[in-house]
């Protein structure tokens, strides 16, 4: 058991060298303590589960965000936005999630019965969104006008933005447009 544990830790972390001791105990007793499992899809696509929930994720690094189970992380983001209180929303009423990520915001909305619309313009992003929410998704950016723009990514911290920042790692180019408009072609 613990021999397999190692191992699957060694596929999810995706390394061929070897870590040192501490490292690698730390690491150990992270996944046997944490409330979620991780499963490897495969490169930017990993599966958390938690007994409850389902979740897919992008990125390694963020996998932490997890540690206590998915409804905790739902839970803890929706106070850092300040909408856990949000009891006046009618179920008819749709939810957008600007900038959604893998869309943790979104998944907790749905599962609470409203519809959701969702955009993220990073298409590694995008493709988890896309599997962990049943709404409308889309891969593009709002903007105050329509076009194509550059998106400078910074995927280890989740800060990426259509605005230039110093700590930006690659850009892509996007589609952006405004909701006006957007929502004019839904209605």
């Amino acid at each position: 058991m613990k021999r397999k544990i190692l191992a699957t830790l060694l596929r999810i972390l995706n390394t061929s060298f070897l870590f040192d001791l501490k490292l690698m105990r730390k690491l150990y007793y992270l996944v046997l303590r944490s409330k979620s499992r991780v499963t490897k899809l495969e490169r930017n696509l990993l599966l958390v589960s938690d007994g409850t929930h389902k979740i897919f994720a992008s990125r390694k690094n963020r996998l932490n965000l997890f540690y206590n189970g998915i409804e905790k992380r739902l839970v803890d983001l929706q106070k850092q936005y300040l909408t856990i209180e949000l009891n006046s929303l009618n179920i008819d009423e749709y939810v957008i999630d600007i900038g959604a990520n893998i869309g943790e915001f979104s998944f907790f909305w749905e599962n609470k019965g409203h519809k959701v619309i969702a955009f993220e313009p990073d298409p590694i992003e995008y493709k988890c969104l896309n599997k962990n929410i049943k709404g409308i998704t889309n891969n593009l950016a709002l903007w105050n006008k329509n076009g194509n723009m550059n998106f400078y990514l910074n995927n280890k911290t989740g800060d990426s933005s259509l605005i230039k920042s110093e700590n930006y790692k690659n850009k892509i180019e996007i589609k952006v447009d405004t909701l006006d408009s957007y929502m004019s072609k839904i209605e």
